[in-house]
């Protein structure tokens, strides 16, 4: 058991912090290299990413204070300089995200749906949102990763496959679980920087409690976003050399898989907040 449990986090270290084709040619010809490890390392990220969230959420509601009763310093021009382009890409983000809701209301409206089932399924998610607490709501999602694993590897798989792709869905499986144990890890960290910033600066001499909500602040809405994207962006680097070495596919094919497979992923993770939006968004069309 001890064996196995080194040789797991020794995978994740070298996929992690050795990428390259050699890397994912050794850990795809491992005995191990199963859906069934996969499956196995997917429900344990996600167990423990879900009880980091719920630790998170309990550690913010003793220590952060709401914005709206934080005395907001003005920051200094080098601090602004450096944090505006991230907040203005920040707000088209979110922008293009309400897009999707205004799509979706689109869709309930002339497809239909609305009238057929808009108002159950409406009820349904109030019901989630409202009866069922955050923490189970969280865990639950924690334990059923790796369901929503196997639907983004399905679709990586087949648009690979499309392109002319030779892998096995197992191998590739093993590979991405390799890959998105420790990036999520990696995120449940990142998630706790500005907790640790403002327990670090209301405790440092000359300092105060209202300057750390200043810190908190600042870091959950430019630092933490724009580490995110970073490792966002490493993550398709290691998506790339998996399901290039898996496929045996020319760099250009591997590179249009990941990126066609990543949109239709994206589009596919907006269909459940951003469709219920669109419920809100077709009320309002309805209504003119």
């Amino acid at each position: 058991m001890r064996t196995k449990f080194i040789s797991m986090f020794k995978t994740w270290k070298n996929v992690l912090t050795k990428p390259g084709e050699q890397t994912f040619a050794a850990e795809r010809s491992k005995s191990s290299a199963t859906l069934q490890t996969a499956l196995a390392w997917i429900l344990l990220a996600g167990v423990i990413a879900a009880l980091l969230d719920i630790l998170l959420t309990r550690l913010t509601e003793m220590w952060v204070i709401p914005p709206d009763e934080v005395d907001f310093s003005h920051p200094s021009d080098f601090i602004v300089m450096i944090t505006e382009p991230i907040m203005h890409f920040r707000i088209n983000f979110t922008l293009l995200y309400f897009e999707f809701a205004k799509l979706y209301g689109w869709l309930w409206v002339y497809s239909g749906l609305f009238d057929l089932a808009a108002d159950s399924v409406y009820r349904i998610v109030n019901y989630i949102t409202i009866e069922i607490p955050g923490w189970q709501r969280t865990l639950a999602r924690g334990l059923l990763s790796p369901m929503s694993f196997l639907v983004k590897v399905g679709v990586y798989y087949c648009i690979a496959t499309l392109l002319g792709g030779r892998g096995q869905f197992r191998r590739y499986a093993y590979l991405l679980a390799a890959i998105a144990v420790p990036i999520t890890f990696l995120n449940s960290l990142l998630d706790f920087l500005p907790l640790a910033v403002v327990r670090l600066v209301a405790v440092l001499p000359d300092s105060s409690f209202m300057r750390g909500q200043n810190w908190y602040y600042f870091l959950s809405g430019t630092v933490t976003f724009a580490a995110s994207l970073i490792v966002l962006a490493y993550w398709l680097v290691l998506l790339y050399f998996s399901t290039k070495v898996e496929h045996g596919m020319t760099w250009w094919r591997a590179v249009v898989s990941v990126v066609t497979s990543y949109q239709v992923v994206f589009v596919l993770g907006t269909v459940w907040p951003y469709g219920y939006m669109g419920i809100l968004e077709a009320a309002r069309l309805l209504r003119w």
